[in-house]
């Protein structure tokens, strides 16, 4: 005797297929706000973490060298002049600089002492550096 076998395959509906990816669609573009936020924090606190490495080495290869350096605060970077080499650092695109302003690092060292304001797009991340005459020191506080 002969017997049939029915197999029957649990599976998901095409409807029911839909209404998940809906559901998971509507998550993901709920939490796109936030994470954009979190990624742009993330980009000014590398901008200012990598600011202060080149600054720290302009002042410290300024004496090394004995050649003076420059930092110029552009619109759209900051440009850091090391006897005959320049390096680049683009702002990100929350952070703007209110004046142009140029350091000036001499043989020694020291350094003249300016002001440079930051506007940034993001709530309470406005930035003021204050360089102070001296051996390259400056305070960056947050302003609003």
């Amino acid at each position: 005797m002969l017997l049939k076998q029915k197999t029957k395959f649990k599976a998901f509906s095409l409807f029911e297929m839909l209404i998940s990816l809906a559901i998971t669609s509507i998550c993901g573009l709920l939490l796109m706000g936030p994470m954009d936020q979190v990624l742009a924090i993330s980009k000014e606190k590398q901008f200012w973490q990598n600011f202060e490495q080149l600054w720290q080495s302009a002042v410290v290869e300024a004496p090394m060298n004995r050649m003076p350096n420059s930092i110029n605060f552009n619109d759209d970077k900051m440009t850091i002049i090391n006897g005959n080499s320049k390096i680049k650092l683009d702002y990100p695109k929350t952070v703007t600089v209110k004046n142009r302003v140029t350091i000036k690092i001499n043989k020694s060292g020291q350094i003249t002492g300016k002001t440079v304001n930051f506007k940034s797009t993001l709530p309470n991340r406005n930035q003021k550096i204050v360089f102070q005459i001296g051996w390259g020191q400056f305070i960056r506080k947050d302003v609003e």
